[in-house]
């Protein structure tokens, strides 16, 4: 286990049987941070932009989202476990959600902070969400975001999860702290010939 700052990065190497074929492969989580870490963009340089979207529809937007985060949504929603009483999809926690595992796989880093510096209380507020007031605003801060790497397939993913103590806790809601959080977005993104192919994104707010 390698610690960064407040950010720990875990490597589990897990199995995913399908039926009589198995499918090894490694899945890369990061856990949810408390703290905010002090790393900022460097100032001198001009730094790659991502443009999230403002959902500002005059109909009730959706999440739309795709097969891979169905799936995955699904064992969100009906784990026995689940310690929220109630969920609901948010479209722009959702569009984040898809933007973070697409930059990750085309800019090839993992983690909760991107190479600007920029973090995921940060994004979601600059595309329009509004957390509560006591989540920090550190540019980098992150109460909301766990991330995957590696699994093909939701089920992979979600195992790989549960099987790590942190992001159980989050995504279960297992604390006051994430039970409170009854909107989320999910994002899958698949990206060829970057380091993992496969990132998976889970925000709670």
């Amino acid at each position: 286990m390698k610690t960064f700052m407040t950010r720990t990065v875990r490597r589990v190497y897990a199995s995913h049987c399908n039926r009589s074929i198995g499918v090894s492969f490694l899945v890369l989580i990061s856990f949810v941070c408390f703290v905010p870490t002090t790393l900022a963009a460097d100032p001198d340089t001009e730094p790659h932009k991502i443009f999230l979207p403002v959902v500002t529809s005059t109909t009730a937007p959706t999440c739309q989202l795709n097969a891979q985060e169905t799936a995955l949504e699904e064992l969100l929603r009906n784990h026995p476990n689940q310690g929220r009483v109630t969920l609901a999809c948010n479209p722009t926690l959702a569009a984040v959600a898809r933007a973070r595992a697409l930059d990750m796989g085309q800019r090839a880093y993992f983690g909760h902070t991107n190479p600007d510096g920029y973090g995921p209380n940060y994004l979601v507020r600059q595309a329009g969400y509004e957390l509560p007031i006591e989540y920090s605003t550190a540019i980098n801060a992150n109460n909301i975001e766990s991330i995957g790497a590696g699994a093909g397939n939701a089920e992979g993913m979600w195992n790989a999860w549960m099987n790590s103590t942190s992001h159980l806790t989050h995504i279960l809601g297992s604390e006051d702290f994430y039970a409170e959080q009854v909107e989320y977005g999910i994002g899958f993104a698949q990206v060829p010939g970057s380091p993992y192919q496969f990132y998976w994104v889970f925000i709670s707010s």
